[in-house]
């Protein structure tokens, strides 16, 4: 169930899965590079947006946040 997408300057693809709770960067060939998620449980990941510095942004309907990662997948902020 993918919910949200986000491309960046590479052709690299951030889809919000969320059925599992996570958000997949998938390279320009469909390849999975990285999974982004909460220590836990992403639980609803809708929306993705990316920033010049190549961070992630994703909204969680069901917690009601928006979490920020850095390019290599660490947590940096969450907003309530």
């Amino acid at each position: 169930y993918p919910r949200g997408l986000a491309v960046d300057s590479a052709g690299n693809i951030y889809v919000s899965n969320l059925i599992h709770g996570v958000v997949q960067k998938l390279a320009p060939d469909g390849s999975q590079v990285k999974v982004f998620s909460l220590p836990g449980f992403l639980p609803t990941p809708a929306g993705v947006a990316l920033d010049a510095a190549g961070n992630v942004y994703v909204t969680d309907s069901q917690n009601e946040q928006i979490v920020k990662f850095s390019p290599s997948g660490t947590v940096l902020a969450v907003w309530s």
